[in-house]
């Protein structure tokens, strides 16, 4: 009966973690560099780029070490070991999912009596992986800064106009994104400074990743640190947005571009621990790190200087929202006011009105070291966006009814992980378990959208509403022969439509101004037909659900509606 819960146990533990992200670790043989011999119980320990130590271990008698889990990131490592100089190798990088190699040559106190100082350099090829690692400093120092444009860096990594990401040419639906274990289903926006490490995996997909049938586009976020630290950073571009040549082109960029952000993290509380070995050590019980960022685009899109969008005068525009349409000079067709503008009505812009991005991204995690062999992190981020989406066929007559359209994801995480201390090893004996550990995450996904009139909002039957159509009937008669009686005379045949009351709606302005306009000009001009509600549609009129006829085929007039009211969640 034992083993079978155990088996069972052992199920459970590893379908939970097989879609979750497994600590790197670090391994490798620690030897004398005069005579090439091993050493044996050579200490190992693992420390964070504020010196704290992180975690730790010794050679066996072999010489070798395997130091395992360590969260992904960049670590100091000391090797020591009584009679030989102390070796100090700063910036390992431990990745998810691997290990890490490093061999180390300790030399005798004897010959150097300072401690070796070294300043890691990963290997140009690594056999053991088919991916790159882009560490934080190395985004940093790149002019990009979210997940999909870091990735693009990688060989064999190709993006779209749109930022659709294919990873050795299989479609950009094949590429599947993990942040912290967590699989992204929404938006993989993430602040830069949160992001610890970005792994482009190309091949050779571990099992874990399931589906990926292109690459994996893995992202670790930073943990906590053992000291406090904090970053602030503001991105303009708006001084150049006033700065333009005498025809009022910019000089560099209209886009004006706003980027503040802000990163805090560090202990919440620490306290002292005696180790096996009876040395004392600061440990960090609580610590935490928060990072944010916020984003303003007013033009989402620049377009080259030399091709600059178009505005029309607001008075002009004024004018042909009161006044939509007029009759043909024949009386006999409807002409669309927005037709008859000229070029002294237009002028050259580089922003388009009524057009704008907002968009929020925050991360952060909290961590317990509950007890010395268990830890436990809560964890997650969430990304919204608020923008005003315009299309270039709008930037001209309708840029007044562009949609809004807000967008969040959001995912949380709580993963818990117990290691096992090593049994003490004899000489001459090797010990079948070691490093051994389990890790247990739960996460929570959610997305969100939703895109809307800005005026009507969840008021959809707003949309398109341009008032009601009481339609007037009258009988027919046709004159004929009964099939039944045989008698001749007019036999009432149906109804007709004879003419149209119209009530306008009050909820739309513009579109009641199109249909006011219309019946006014049918009721002095025989020659335009209104008795029907197709009569209406065939003039372009925007009837219930109808939009008014597009500027020349081009561009959307005044008064359009540019789409319904949208909502949809996944979690």
């Amino acid at each position: 009966m034992g083993k079978k819960i155990l088996l069972l146990l052992f199920v459970t533990f590893s379908t939970v973690a097989f879609a979750q992200q497994r600590p790197g670790s670090l391994k490798g043989t620690v030897t004398e560099a005069s005579t090439g011999e091993t050493i044996p119980l050579a200490n190992i320990s693992i420390k964070d780029g504020a010196g704290s130590y992180v975690t730790g271990g010794s050679t066996d008698f072999d010489g070798k070490y395997n130091i395992n889990p360590i969260s992904p990131g960049t670590y100091t490592v000391e090797v020591s070991f009584m009679g030989f100089a102390t070796i100090t190798l700063k910036g390992v990088l431990i990745s998810p999912n691997s290990a890490t190699l490093q061999d180390f040559k300790m030399q005798s106190s004897n010959q150097i009596l300072d401690e070796v100082v070294i300043e890691y350099e990963a290997p140009l090829i690594d056999k053991t992986k088919a991916s790159k690692v882009t560490t934080a400093e190395d985004i940093q120092n790149m002019a990009v800064r979210d997940i999909t444009s870091v990735a693009g860096q990688a060989a064999g990594v190709t993006q779209d106009a749109n930022g659709n990401t294919s990873i050795r040419g299989a479609r950009g639906e094949g590429t599947v994104y993990f942040i912290d274990g967590v699989k992204v289903r929404g938006n993989v926006g993430i602040p830069q400074a949160a992001i610890a490490q970005t792994e482009v995996i190309t091949g050779g997909l571990p099992a874990q990743y399931g589906d990926a049938i292109g690459g994996v586009i893995n992202t670790t976020t930073r943990g906590p640190s053992s000291e406090f630290f904090g970053t602030a950073e503001n991105l303009t571009s708006m001084p150049f947005k006033f700065m333009t040549k005498a025809d009022g082109t910019p000089v560099l960029d209209g886009q004006n571009y706003n980027l503040g952000a802000f990163t805090l993290g560090g202990p919440i509380w620490k306290r002292k621990r005696t180790t096996a070995t009876g040395a004392e050590r600061q440990e960090t019980v609580i610590g935490f790190l928060f990072s944010s960022e916020f984003q303003y685009v007013e033009e989402p899109r620049p377009v080259p200087s030399d091709i600059p969008y178009i505005q029309l005068d607001p008075e002009v525009l004024a004018s042909i929202e009161q006044n939509p349409i007029s009759v043909d000079p024949g009386g006999r067709a409807i002409n669309i006011n927005s037709e008859f503008v000229t070029e002294d009505d237009l002028s050259n812009i580089w922003q388009r009105p009524n057009s704008y991005t907002n968009n929020l991204r925050l991360s952060g995690n909290i961590q317990f070291k509950t007890t010395e062999t268990t830890t436990l992190t809560l964890g997650g981020r969430l990304v919204y966006s608020d923008d005003m989406s315009s299309s270039y066929a709008s930037h001209i007559f309708n840029y007044k009814n562009n949609m809004r359209s807000i967008n969040s994801d959001w995912q949380a995480y709580l993963r818990f992980q117990q290691t096992f201390r090593n049994p003490e090893e004899k000489e001459g004996e090797s010990n079948l378990i070691r490093n051994a550990y389990y890790t247990v995450q739960v996460d929570y996904t959610r997305t969100f959208g939703e895109t809307m009139d800005e005026v009507h909002g969840k008021n959809f039957f707003n949309y398109g509403y341009t008032g009601k159509y009481d339609v007037q009937t009258t009988p027919a008669y046709v004159f004929g022969t009964d099939t039944t009686t045989g008698l001749s005379g007019y036999r009432y045949v149906g109804d007709f439509d004879a003419g149209i009351n119209y009530t306008p709606g009050g909820l739309n302005p513009i579109r009641d101004n199109y249909i006011s306009s219309f019946f006014d000009i049918a009721a002095d001009n025989p020659g335009i037909n209104s008795r029907t509600l197709d009569d209406v549609l065939g003039y372009g009129m925007p009837i219930n659900g109808f939009n008014p006829r597009s500027v020349y085929g081009l561009w959307t007039n005044v008064g359009s509606q540019q789409g319904g009211y949208n909502v949809g969640r996944t979690s």
